[in-house]
């Protein structure tokens, strides 16, 4: 099952981990559909907080002009609340790994290679590349080894790694359940 677009409360109660682009997405859709009772302000107000700790005003700013509801996100962030309601959501913001950002590494160090190489990877990214897992993650896990032709490319695995903040690592079959191998899926 894909990952579903996030409402703000399923965002702020239901992850440890909050993607800032699927939160400022969903305070954008919490005041379009105009459910603005009190929790609701104070947790757009909190959301709009953990975003400026995380993008930083500039990118905060660059994204509230190009909102159609600007005005009105603006004004409940500039409100006084008596509280902080949500406050676990500020170290809860994390860039979260796409599908296509791994695709996209995955495409780049193909083209440093001589022949065709064969990963089968497990971990978060089986999950993330189909769109059934949505957190941040730092390894493309390979079952058993990464390649000899990969693992000798020090350079191109760090530079992938700055890009990206993607890196591969490996763990053995023998972890994985009976059967895993008919189970198997090509990118």
């Amino acid at each position: 099952m894909p990952v579903e677009a996030k409402d703000l409360w399923s965002l702020a109660l239901d992850h440890l981990q909050v993607d800032p682009d699927d939160l400022a997405e969903a305070i954008a859709a919490q005041v379009r559909r105009g459910d603005l009772d009190y929790r609701s302000r104070l947790l757009i107000h909190d959301g709009l907080e953990a975003l400026q700790l995380h993008w930083g005003a500039e990118r905060l700013q660059r994204w509230l002009l190009q909102c159609p509801h600007r005005e009105q996100i603006k004004a409940i962030w500039t409100a006084h609340y008596d509280e902080v309601g949500f406050p676990s959501l500020r170290r809860r913001i994390v860039d979260t790994t796409r599908p296509e950002q791994v695709k996209q590494f995955f495409r780049e160090l193909a083209q440093h290679l001589q022949h065709p190489v064969h990963l089968t990877v497990g971990g978060a990214i089986a999950l993330i590349l189909p769109g059934l897992l949505s957190r941040r993650t730092e390894d493309i896990d390979v079952v058993n080894e990464v390649p000899s032709e990969l693992r000798s490319q020090h350079q191109l695995l760090a530079m992938l790694a700055v890009r990206y903040s993607l890196g591969l690592a490996h763990f053995q079959s023998h972890y994985l359940p009976e059967g895993w191998q008919q189970r198997l899926h090509s990118l």
